[in-house]
C-alpha cells in the first residue's frame, strides 16, 4: 500500500498524536499546543473577517454578498452540523469542572454560559465573513 495514502496517514497521526493526548491526566499539560492552536485560529478568523470587511467596503453597495441570503435558508441547515460540533464539550465537562479554581456550580455554570456565548458570537461572525466573501 501507498505510505502517503489518506489512511496511512490517519493511521500515523492517530497513533503519534490522538493515542497520547487521550493519555493525558491533566490539561494544563496541553496548555502550550492550546495556545499555539488558538493563535493559529484566530490568524484564519481574523484574515477572513478582515478581508470580507474590506471586500464589502469596495463593493458599490456595500452589501451585495448577502444578496443571496434570503432564498437559501433550507441551504443554512447544512451549517448546523458545523454549530453541533462547536458546541460538543460535555464529555469533558467533570475534568474542566476539577480544573476551575473557587468551584461551585454557579460558577461553573457562569463559565459554561458565558463560553457558550463567545463561541456562538465567532462562529456567526465567521460564517457569515465567508459567505459574504466566498
Amino acid at each position: 500500500p501507498e505510505v502517503t495514502s489518506r489512511r496511512s496517514l490517519v493511521a500515523v497521526v492517530t497513533l503519534l498524536a490522538l493515542i497520547p493526548l487521550c493519555l493525558k491526566r491533566r490539561f494544563s499539560l496541553l496548555r502550550i499546543s492550546s495556545i499555539a492552536g488558538l493563535v493559529c485560529t484566530l490568524y484564519v478568523f481574523l484574515y477572513v473577517t478582515l478581508d470580507s470587511i474590506s471586500f464589502l467596503l469596495n463593493q458599490s453597495s456595500g452589501l451585495e454578498g448577502f444578496d443571496d441570503l434570503a432564498p437559501d435558508w433550507l441551504g443554512s441547515l447544512r451549517s448546523f452540523g458545523i454549530y453541533s460540533c462547536a458546541f460538543m464539550a460535555h464529555f469533558n465537562a467533570p475534568a474542566f469542572y476539577a480544573d476551575l479554581e473557587g468551584r461551585t456550580p454557579m460558577k461553573f455554570a457562569e463559565v459554561c454560559g458565558a463560553a457558550y456565548i463567545l463561541a456562538f458570537l465567532i462562529y456567526a461572525a465567521f460564517g457569515l465573513a465567508g459567505f459574504a466573501r466566498f
